[in-house]
């Protein structure tokens, strides 16, 4: 499954990088390929765009999320989430801090576990 982050505003490549890098030093955790991917804009977009993409196992959801909510106290930012059509998650940097992150955990940590429910789901089914 992969995780997808963009950031919401201008600082798209200082939150990108800083995520990048430290999700890079956290391997000895989270094994998952962590990398920068140029996309396209959207009609009315100057440019591309760059998202980070880290594709995650069901071993290493918990390293995965752990290293994330780390950053996310770190730098003081936090996050909007959602699953995709295509079952992959979505995630939106803010450097807007909430006080309390554990909502934010709660939030990742199902979003992802009802994706590989899904897809085991959809795997005992044969389909």
């Amino acid at each position: 499954m992969e995780l997808v982050f963009a950031a919401e505003d201008e600082s798209r490549t200082d939150l990108l990088n800083s995520l990048h890098e430290w999700l890079k030093r956290a391997d000895q955790l989270v094994r998952s390929p962590v990398e920068l991917v140029a996309r396209p804009g959207t009609p009315g977009e100057m440019g591309g765009v760059t998202d980070l993409v880290m594709n995650v196992n069901v071993v290493e959801v918990t390293a995965a999320v752990s290293a994330i909510m780390a950053w996310l106290r770190f730098r003081g930012a936090d996050i909007d989430a959602e699953r995709t059509a295509a079952g992959d998650i979505k995630i939106r940097l803010r450097r807007i801090r909430r006080r309390d992150l554990r909502d934010t955990e709660k939030l990742l940590t199902d979003l992802i576990q009802r994706e590989l429910d899904a897809r085991q789901n959809r795997e005992d089914r044969g389909q």
